[in-house]
């Protein structure tokens, strides 16, 4: 496939993709909790994937090394980042939360150092702290309409340290023939099977039997987007290799932005742009340099 096609389907991914946001803002609005909101999420996930998987041939993870990988993909990668995403979107411009959400790269440096996986280069190590530097002006007065808002930052950042954790464990502990959408569907089965008892059992669990208004629908149309734009990313890592694929993280973090104007009417000061393009320049530096992947 050429080059340019490439780059329009790495657009087109990301564009799709970044929608998801103001979506999920839009189911938290009514204050539906988080936690429900997930599990939901996971199971709309489960009834489009499955039929996938199906469709290609792939085979479930029923090995108790695939199982033990998944249940960390699950937990790391669906569970913890998708309630900690929610709840920060819920009490923050959700154009906020996405560039918060978007420091992935930037702690899965760091873990990766810390676990010896990767020794960085200066230049990356300056990322770090270019990406640092925006998360303090995101902070600040000037970047959120309500400054007590703040402290849910922390909850958009310990989501982005949730997804780093995971990429670290899938570098460590991928088994070598498992495809992408078996570890996907393993994952989101084990998300939801830990997730919704827990739901349950704290009353949190959503009733959506009855007839669905904006947020229902906004929270399927969240889910299908998110689920849609993950196997959009894995069928670019195939065709064009993981160092051009990573660049749709830029495309979703502006996309989450612009959609977020488009959709809520949102607005952002100087401080947050600035903190877009802080966050942007730090994802670029912190990326490793590799030579191009399969075309």
């Amino acid at each position: 496939m050429t080059a340019p096609r490439l780059s329009a389907i790495l657009l087109c991914v990301g564009g799709v993709w970044g929608l998801g946001i103001p979506f999920n803002k839009l189911a938290t609005a009514t204050g539906y909790d988080p936690l429900g909101i997930a599990v939901w999420q996971q199971g709309f996930a489960l009834l489009i994937l499955l039929p996938v998987a199906l469709l290609r041939g792939a085979p479930l993870p029923l090995g108790r090394r695939e199982l033990g990988f998944c249940a960390g993909v699950g937990v790391f990668g669906t569970l913890l980042p998708s309630v900690l995403s929610l709840s920060a979107v819920a009490h923050l411009p959700a154009g906020v939360a996405v560039i918060a959400v978007s420091t992935v790269p930037l702690f899965t440096l760091m873990i990766a150092t810390a676990l010896r996986l990767d020794r960085p280069t200066p230049l990356r190590l300056l990322g770090v702290f270019v990406g640092l530097a925006a998360i303090v002006l995101l902070a600040s007065p000037e970047a959120l309409p309500d400054p007590a808002a703040a402290p849910y930052l922390l909850l958009g950042i310990g989501a982005a340290a949730a997804y780093a954790v995971e990429g670290n464990w899938v570098a460590r502990r991928s088994p070598p023939d498992m495809a992408p959408i078996t570890m996907l569907i393993g994952a989101v089965a084990i998300s939801l099977m830990i997730s919704l008892p827990v739901a349950m059992a704290s009353d949190r669990a959503l009733d959506l039997s009855g007839p669905w208004g904006a947020a229902d629908w906004a929270l399927a149309a969240g889910a299908c987007i998110n689920v849609l734009g993950y196997v959009g990313y894995i069928w670019l890592i195939g065709a064009a290799g993981p160092v051009f694929s990573a660049q749709v993280g830029y495309v979703v973090t502006v996309a989450g932005v612009l959609w977020s104007m488009v959709v809520l009417s949102e607005g952002y000061s100087a401080t947050v742009w600035a903190a877009m393009g802080l966050v942007l320049l730090g994802i670029a530096l912190v990326q490793p340099r590799a030579g191009p992947g399969p075309a």
